[in-house]
């Protein structure tokens, strides 16, 4: 997928990609769970174990103080429960678009980013993804583990604990 986007897709102003936002030294994202907690999460920056970095996106400094941006933070991890995420219409992608201008980044969001998720939201298209993605949902809460890699995808020193206040950080 990463040669196919560096190749073709990103040409075409598409690209299926995988998107954080960089803010007080550890990137942010955004993820699937099935669950009504946070789906904010954070690790160090372009360190992701599934998702192959490529690039970064210099958007310039935010305008918000550190107190600020961590009630920013606050409010995304209220705003994004993991269960509401959707492959094209509610993903990584659109939380970091949201991050962006909530941070009130001096340069804009990059439109190129969204270029799949845009081009697959037509009437022929939008219907096959909301049924592979309710089939996935279906796959991952049936147990079933035949096509599930064996451990978990990202090692718990890899992820931490959302905990906005100044100066905090804990591993799970």
């Amino acid at each position: 997928m990463a040669r196919l986007n560096q190749t073709l897709l990103r040409q075409m102003g598409l690209g299926a990609f995988h998107v954080g936002v960089e803010v007080l030294g550890d990137e942010w994202y955004f993820r699937w769970a099935d669950t009504p907690d946070s789906g904010v999460v954070w690790m160090r920056p372009q360190a992701h174990q599934v998702h192959i970095y490529t690039e970064s996106v210099d958007l310039g400094f935010s305008k918000l103080n550190e107190s600020q941006i961590r009630s920013v933070l606050g409010e995304m991890v209220d705003q994004w429960p993991a269960n509401s995420y959707h492959p094209v219409k509610r993903n990584c992608l659109h939380f970091a678009q949201a991050f962006v201008v909530a941070l009130q980044c001096p340069e804009p969001f990059p439109e190129w980013v969204l270029g799949l998720p845009d081009a697959i939201q037509t009437p022929f298209l939008m219907p096959l993804a909301d049924a592979s993605w309710d089939w996935m949902r279906w796959w991952n809460s049936s147990g079933a583990t035949c096509c599930r890699p064996q451990g978990a995808w990202l090692e718990a020193e890899d992820i931490e604990e959302v905990d906005l206040s100044p100066g905090a950080r804990r591993t799970i």
